[in-house]
């Protein structure tokens, strides 16, 4: 992705949300927009903004909101727990980044991979990457796959990280803020 095309990527997610932290449905308006950005650029079936909550060994995401072409609004789960997920939680907390290419062939995904009939696997690749603040972890930007195999480049990893970022400053100033103001 061109920094023409982030640029312009930055732009519209900026427009798309109120001034005001507080504002009622902030996230919410900047995930979906997020979403929809991101499915565009990458051309991807699904693309999503999670919050991480919780303590270390205990995390979970919780779905702020997303999008999916040709639906009115994105589903997803509602929550993703570390202790279902520990080889997903694992390689994010430890990388910042989770990439799978095929959910049906990987070992860190254990029992999601092999559960076809669960009506919230609906992908079959994945690009996550973490949203951080001052180094800590507080979200996940998320992208995937519906269909068919596909081995994410290191020009879509770089370009979601680069994203990721910006939703960080974007979405949590307040965080920015308080981090790095000492009393």
């Amino acid at each position: 992705m061109s920094i023409g095309r982030m640029e312009g990527l930055y732009a519209e997610l900026r427009a798309a949300m109120p001034l005001e932290v507080a504002a009622p449905g902030r996230e919410l308006r900047y995930a979906q927009a997020l979403g929809r950005l991101l499915c565009e650029t990458l051309a991807c079936d699904h693309a999503s903004l999670w919050r991480l909550v919780g303590l270390p060994g205990h995390y979970r995401l919780q779905g702020v909101g997303g999008h999916e072409p040709g639906r009115e609004s994105s589903v997803q789960l509602e929550a993703c727990d570390q202790s279902r997920w520990p080889g997903y939680f694992a390689s994010l907390l430890e990388a910042g980044v989770f990439a799978c290419s095929d959910r049906w062939t990987d070992a860190r995904l254990g029992h999601f991979a092999e559960d076809a009939t669960r009506s919230d696997c609906r992908w079959r690749a994945m690009l996550d990457v973490a949203v951080q603040v001052n180094g800590r972890i507080v979200g996940v930007v998320s992208v995937a796959q519906r269909e068919g195999i596909r081995q994410w480049s290191p020009a879509e990893e770089l370009a979601l990280r680069r994203v990721a970022v910006r939703a960080g400053l974007d979405l949590y100033p307040e965080l920015e803020l308080a981090d790095t103001i000492s009393v």
